[in-house]
């Protein structure tokens, strides 16, 4: 087979391929066929929490409060990360709800994201005064 004819060949190969979705095509020449990129799928709505910043003035139990994460339309589950090692527990309820603890003094952020890589944060800030009672 003539080389013309090997590369026409393979043009129709990769084209084919890319045409029917095929993810990989190999023809007798070597050429190889890629699956032509799709497009990320769209989320339902806007990732939104509510509130967006928490400021708490000591610490403990008693000062817990919840914030919410929804997402009009969604259904899937909310990931959870923070960086509040040492300044506040998170803790997950039902429904997109969440707690938080101060329990120590310093700044921090809770991120929520959906499974479409959506994200939205709430800041929480904690101040320990300290003082003696005479």
């Amino acid at each position: 087979m003539s080389a013309f004819r090997r590369a026409t060949l393979a043009s129709i190969v990769v084209s084919t391929a890319l045409t029917l979705g095929i993810s990989a095509c190999s023809s007798s020449t070597g050429f190889t066929a890629a699956s032509a990129p799709t497009a990320a799928p769209t989320p339902p709505g806007t990732l939104a929490v509510k509130p967006a910043s928490l400021t708490f003035i000591g610490t403990g139990a008693a000062l817990a409060t919840t914030f919410t994460a929804s997402e009009t339309g969604y259904t899937g589950a909310f990931n959870e990360s923070d960086t509040c090692s040492g300044i506040a527990t998170v803790a997950a309820g039902a429904a997109g709800s969440y707690t938080i603890t101060p329990s120590g003094a310093g700044s921090c952020n809770v991120t929520i994201a959906d499974s479409y890589a959506q994200k939205a944060a709430v800041a929480v800030s904690v101040t320990v005064t300290g003082g003696v009672i005479q």
